[in-house]
Formats: C-alpha cells, sequence, structure tokens
C-alpha cells in the first residue's frame, strides 16, 4: 500500500479579471500546462474564470492589485475605511483596487515604495508574492540577518515544500509571478491543513498506517486507528472501517454525499482508490488489502465545526485529546528521574521508537533510548523503573 507524500485539500479562490464562465469547462489555452489540473478544477467550481475569448493567458503577469484582490477577497469583508489615511501617491479613492491596498497596509501585508507610491499596476515578483500570502495565511517566517528578505521567504517556501511540483518555476525568486503560478501557491495554501505543501506532522496508526498534515493544537485518536484534525476553518478525518467488500465500487454503500459529477483523481492512494471533490470538500475511500480496511478520508472546510463532526457520526466521547507539545516537554522536564512517570506517559504516544538500547550491570535494568517524534526529542528511559533519566532534542541517543 503506497501512502503519498502529498495530498491536497483543494478549496481554490475566485480569481481575477474576467467575466465570462466557460460552459465547455475549460480555458483554450491551458491543455497541457503544468498548472492546468489547478486551473480546470477552480473553473469546474466556477471559482476561476478567464477573458471574454475563453482564455486564461496562464503565463501572463499578474499586477501587486491584482493580487492583492485575490488574497483578500477570499479571506476578509473588505471595506473602504473611512478613518484610515491613504498612504501611496499612485492609489486614488476611485479606483477599483483602492479598498483591497488600504486593507492590506492597514493590516501591514504590504509596503510601498521609498517615494511613496505602491505601483499597483507592476507585475509582482514571486518573492514579493509569497511576503504577502505568509501575511495573509499568519504563517511565520524567521528573518536570518545573514541573508536577504526573499532569500527567507524563498527557505520558508522550501521548507513547506511549495515549490514541490515544479521546482525549476521557482528557481528565481524575484521574477515575474504568472497568474498560474501565483494560482497554484495560493491554492496549495489556501486550506485548513494542506497535506500537499505542509506536510510538517506525521501520524502513525498503531496498524502501520501513516498520514502527513498540518500540525494543530485539537486533533484526536480514533478508537478504529484513525484521527480527527480540527482546524479553525475546517476539519480532516482518516477513518479505518472493517472491509467486508472486494470492489472499490461495492463499498461506496453509505458513502455520502456522494457526487458523481464530481469523480477525480485520488490523491492519497494510487490503487482501489476512489475520490470526490467539489468546492468545499474532498473524500476519498480505498480498499487496502494489507489491513483488510476500508480507509477513508474526508476533508471538509466549514466554521460549523460542531456540524460537520455531527456528519462524520463520530463518536466524541471516546477521542482522546492531543496535548499541546510545549506541555509534554515540559511534563517530562518536571518528572525527570521520578521512578514510574514514564510507562504512563508513553502510552500517550503514538509516534514513538526505540532506537537504542543499553543493557547495563547489575542493579539497573536496560535503558531504551526512545526517539519521540512528535515533540522531536530523544529520552533516555530506564525500562524496569519506568524512569526518564534524561532527555535531548533530535534523533540522537549520544548522551
Amino acid at each position: 500500500m503506497k501512502l503519498l507524500n502529498k495530498h491536497c485539500l483543494l478549496f481554490l479562490l475566485p480569481f481575477l479579471l474576467s467575466i465570462t464562465l466557460l460552459a465547455s469547462g475549460s480555458f483554450k489555452d491551458t491543455s497541457g500546462h503544468l498548472f492546468e489540473d489547478e486551473i480546470s478544477l477552480q473553473l469546474q467550481n466556477n471559482l476561476v474564470s478567464g477573458y471574454q475569448d475563453a482564455t486564461f493567458r496562464p503565463d501572463n503577469s499578474i499586477s501587486r492589485a491584482e493580487a492583492l484582490k485575490v488574497l483578500l477577497e477570499n479571506k476578509f469583508e473588505v471595506e473602504v475605511i473611512d478613518d484610515f489615511e491613504n498612504e501611496f501617491s499612485d492609489v486614488q479613492e476611485l479606483d477599483w483596487f483602492f479598498k483591497y491596498i488600504q486593507h492590506a497596509s492597514k493590516h501591514q501585508i504590504v509596503n510601498g515604495y521609498q517615494d511613496g507610491s505602491f505601483r499597483p499596476n507592476s507585475p509582482i515578483s514571486i518573492a514579493e508574492s509569497l511576503k504577502i500570502l505568509f501575511k495573509v495565511f499568519e504563517i511565520e517566517v524567521i528573518e536570518d540577518s545573514n541573508k536577504t528578505w526573499f532569500e527567507n521567504l524563498d527557505l520558508k517556501a522550501k521548507s513547506l515544500n511549495l515549490f514541490a511540483k515544479s521546482p525549476s518555476s521557482f528557481l528565481d525568486v524575484n521574477k515575474n509571478i504568472t497568474r498560474a503560478e501565483f494560482v497554484y501557491l495560493y491554492s496549495a495554501l489556501d486550506t485548513p491543513n494542506s497535506p500537499e505543501t505542509i506536510t510538517n506532522w506525521l501520524y502513525e496508526s498503531e496498524a502501520g498506517l501513516q498520514v502527513r498534515t498540518l500540525k494543530s493544537k485539537n486533533w484526536f485518536k480514533l478508537e478504529n486507528g484513525g484521527i480527527l484534525v480540527l482546524f479553525s476553518d475546517g476539519v480532516f478525518s482518516l477513518e479505518l472501517i472493517n472491509n467486508d467488500f472486494q470492489e472499490i465500487e461495492d463499498s461506496l454503500e453509505g458513502f455520502n454525499p456522494l457526487d458523481r459529477n464530481y469523480i477525480v483523481s485520488p490523491i492519497f492512494y494510487n490503487n482501489h482508490s476512489i475520490a470526490f471533490r467539489n468546492r468545499d470538500s474532498y473524500y476519498e475511500q480505498s480498499l487496502s488489502a494489507d489491513l483488510n480496511k476500508i480507509i477513508r478520508i474526508s476533508m471538509q472546510k466549514t466554521n460549523n465545526l460542531e456540524l460537520l463532526i455531527n456528519n462524520l457520526d463520530i463518536n466524541l466521547d471516546n477521542l482522546e485529546a492531543y496535548v499541546p507539545e510545549n506541555i509534554l516537554r515540559n511534563q517530562i522536564l518536571n518528572n525527570l528521574l521520578v521512578e514510574g512517570f514514564s510507562e504512563n506517559f508513553l502510552n500517550k504516544l503514538s509516534n514513538k521508537q526505540v532506537i537504542h538500547t543499553d543493557v547495563i550491570g547489575i542493579g539497573m535494568g536496560p535503558i531504551d533510548y526512545i526517539y519521540l517524534a512528535d515533540l522531536n526529542l530523544t529520552i533516555k528511559n530506564e525500562r524496569n523503573t519506568s524512569t526518564i533519566m534524561q532527555f535531548k532534542d533530535g534523533n540522537d541517543y549520544s548522551f
């Protein structure tokens, strides 16, 4: 069973400039384009439109004002702010982009130039796009004083695997970004938990099933070995269900909501899978011969999490709540050399691995060096008395 290192929660954006929705379901100039799937999906969901000649012009540049409109119109209620002074010499109140630039300036999403201008109609670079994308999506960028501002942004984007689909397209982050590239980057980030782009947390079930997702302060283990992850604007769930079927189509009974018009290529699994996607939802179901289970994945973007959880038919009374990393670290620190502590503590953690064992002499039992993946640290644990003697950052037992 192969689990891909990417999965995409595709809640995409309304995109700029145009008027015509294409009845054909595609643009004349995007067939075979590297980002055709992203553009086509957005058109299918009525979230993207092109020009009157039925083109999208994917390789054209996008202006600074247009990029802001895409970002802000989908994330905020943007209105003209009467009591906020306009600071840009080339932005006037009657301009179509006035309210977007005003909003972005007030919330420190953008800066102007030293001459007091904003240059709204100038093309925006990849680096500048990353800057406003990270600002809007509240992604922290660590500033290394030895690097330029755009190098720091580039490093952050690479750490999030944002360029995975087309590294060559983003070799020079100071070049102007295209419409298609901007759609792709926005699409990768415009998710409550984008497994395609931000795979910085790995969950592994007792059955050995792995899934990568965004870190969240609210995730729960399910009785069947799956997980439920809650975000501020959506939810991700992975359920393991006993399998009584031979064919994937037969297993779909009771798998709702389904709409045959929204069948898409599966993202998580290659074989024995079927997937459905609409504007704010993604569902996938796979038959696992290894586990003899049905693997059901549900991702939905919504603010009504209570209603959504109820629709998932999950018993909340049996959920085991996630404990933030800093609390777990403090528990270890406060219980060093406390006999009996580690037995109960380690039972709470799924992602742990004994990476080395020392068998020591009389009077002391074996010493296990256990790597805790979620905390990215290794503990030195005396097995017989369940005592944590030391701990160290990383996967390293040299202490």
